[in-house]
């Protein structure tokens, strides 16, 4: 029999879904920086585009140099793409969500440094893809974290958390760029292009926030449950639930599941890569998100993220008119996220 503390605590849940504890608005935080990491390095290159290339000597018109102009862009994600997402697995697996997390951050925040001290294009291109090393188990690691933390009724809107703050780091990077625009390189010293430096370089900033405060989350409960430490999972829960009921009805739930997918995978002979292309209701998921990404990246937005200030200076704005424009796509981009995140619990998915 339940008390009328454990009632209360549970019609609490339905009638104020947004009451959380300290620690899951804290670990909603972290990953809400980890995602800011991503969206400055999308969009302080972009400002950095209108620099580099002159002082690296692809700054023409021709298809070479605009070729690898993109070839600097894209590196961060063709290295998430093609190798860093796959390590998402064996790092979770190894290490956890914190852990990842960490490890992710760490790379992607000395990429950023490490591209504003190059000096050929080509060097420009390692270290840009050193970050795509950070942002793929990133950019599933912290949605993650989100999902398995978060209680039902708002798992959507803290799972979303990761595209929300992405938005705003993309305008985050625009604002720095306006602000490193103008900066000229020190006089009697070697450093030339300070500017588009300091904007490729001021992308660390969510990095010095993220790795020394996602080791004071509570680990994902659901993780130390497959790992076996269920007094560690225990805690963990704990506290995020703002009551016990709440905290042991989740675990059991977490519990059964992972005892379930264990039986499974005994009963299934299959890796784990054939095992999502061949059991159907693995096949549907992925057929259905694949469906919903491809749409998202190849609708033509990540154009402007990257090459928005390229095409107002093309139009024949100044530089100072280019970055603001930018800026007010960036803020746009922000700003209608934030429906998405009050209403993705309330009207659905699909609907949105």
């Amino acid at each position: 029999m339940l008390s009328d503390d454990e009632r209360a605590a549970l019609q609490e849940e339905t009638d104020y879904r947004w009451r959380g504890t300290k620690s899951l608005w804290f670990t909603v935080f972290v990953v809400s920086f980890a995602a800011c990491l991503q969206g400055m390095d999308e969009s302080v290159i972009n400002g950095a585009n209108l620099f580099y290339p002159t002082q690296f000597g692809i700054g023409g018109d021709s298809r070479r140099d605009t070729m690898i102009e993109g070839f600097v862009n894209s590196a961060p994600y063709l290295c998430a793409g093609l190798f860093s997402c796959w390590m998402t697995g064996p790092l979770n697996n190894r290490l956890g969500r914190r852990g990842t997390i960490f490890v992710g951050s760490l790379l992607s925040g000395i990429g950023c440094i490490w591209s504003a001290c190059t000096n050929t294009w080509w060097h420009l291109v390692i270290a840009r893809f050193w970050i795509g090393l950070g942002i793929g188990p990133n950019s599933a690691s912290a949605p993650i974290l989100a999902a398995e933390v978060a209680p039902p009724a708002i798992r959507g809107a803290l799972c979303m958390q990761w595209q929300v703050w992405t938005a705003f780091g993309i305008m985050l990077g625009t604002v720095t760029s306006l602000i490193f625009k103008g900066v000229a390189d020190p006089v009697g010293s070697s450093i030339t292009g300070l500017n588009w430096r300091l904007m490729l370089g001021s992308a660390v900033l969510p990095a010095l926030f993220v790795c020394p405060l996602v080791l004071f989350c509570p680990e994902s409960p659901r993780w130390l449950l497959s790992k076996g430490r269920h007094q560690d999972a225990w805690a963990s829960i704990q506290k995020y639930r703002r009551h016990d009921i709440l905290a042991a009805r989740e675990l059991l739930t977490m519990a059964t599941l992972i005892d379930i997918e264990k039986e499974m995978s005994a009963n299934n002979k299959r890796n784990a890569f054939s095992a999502m292309l061949l059991v159907p209701r693995n096949r549907r998921a992925v057929l259905a998100s694949s469906i919903v990404m491809f749409g998202q990246q190849f609708c033509g937005v990540n154009a402007i993220a990257y090459f928005s200030s390229t095409i107002f200076i093309n139009a024949g704005a100044s530089q100072t008119k280019a970055l603001l424009g930018s800026f007010g796509y960036g803020l746009l981009n922000w700003v209608f996220a934030l429906p998405a995140f009050f209403t993705i619990d309330t009207f659905g998915r699909r609907n949105l």
